[in-house]
Order: structure tokens, then C-alpha cells, then sequence
């Protein structure tokens, strides 16, 4: 999924006034947090890191996740947009849908990726 899609899906699914400019920022905050608390705490994170969203993301930049799993960012974008206009029952829903889609994700990852030795164990 592309910045671009995300953005277009979470307009879609979820009509607002919000900018543009801001959906960038949550998707790269997004992405920056999963590059550090999934992907940077396994070995093959540097193939990983080359993805995803920063804060000079093009319309065409590859986010992290991808399919199936491609729904953290229309549920995360949806819950700020929802914040945002102080619709709080709406950002709880979406928040709990996010957290369930990101535990999936993370759960999937650390599954097919060796954690980052931290030392060496000698008996």
C-alpha cells in the first residue's frame, strides 16, 4: 500500500476536512514507530527500514505493512481523524480495530524474523 492509497482509502471510508499535510504526518509517525518497536528489534530490520513513511513521503512512497495486513493504516488514520473532529466513540472503535490489526502484524513479523542478538551467552 502506497501513501497515496492509505490516504485515499481513509478519505473514502471516512469523509473529513482534515489536511492533507496531517495524514502524511500520522503516517509517518506511524511508520516510524513501527520501524522501531517491530522491525528494529530483528536482525533483518535494515531491509526493512527502507520502506515506509517519513516525513518527505512522495504519493507513491511503499508503506510498511502490506497486505493482509495493509488495514493498521485506514483504522490508525481513521482514529486521528476522529480525534481530531472530537468524535470520540468513532476513535475508540477505530482505535481498538488498530490495535488488534497492529498486534496481528507484529505478531506475524516476529514470527518470520530473527531478534537482534544482544550479547553473547557463554556457559
Amino acid at each position: 500500500m502506497t501513501v497515496r492509497e492509505a490516504i485515499d482509502q481513509a478519505d473514502t471510508l471516512r469523509p473529513n476536512m482534515v489536511s492533507e499535510s496531517e495524514k502524511r504526518v500520522w503516517l509517518a509517525q506511524l511508520d516510524g514507530a513501527m520501524r522501531r518497536q517491530i522491525h528494529g528489534q530483528h536482525e533483518q530490520a535494515e531491509e526493512s527500514n527502507s520502506g515506509g513513511a517519513d516525513k518527505n513521503q512522495e504519493d507513491g512512497t511503499v508503506l510498511l505493512a502490506q497486505e493482509p495486513f495493509t488495514g493498521i493504516y485506514s483504522y490508525w488514520l481513521m482514529a486521528q481523524i476522529d480525534l481530531a473532529q472530537g468524535e470520540l466513540n468513532r476513535y475508540n472503535n477505530d482505535m481498538m480495530l488498530y490495535n488488534m490489526a497492529l498486534t496481528e502484524y507484529a505478531v506475524d513479523y516476529k514470527r518470520s524474523h530473527l531478534p537482534v542478538k544482544r550479547g553473547q551467552f557463554v556457559l
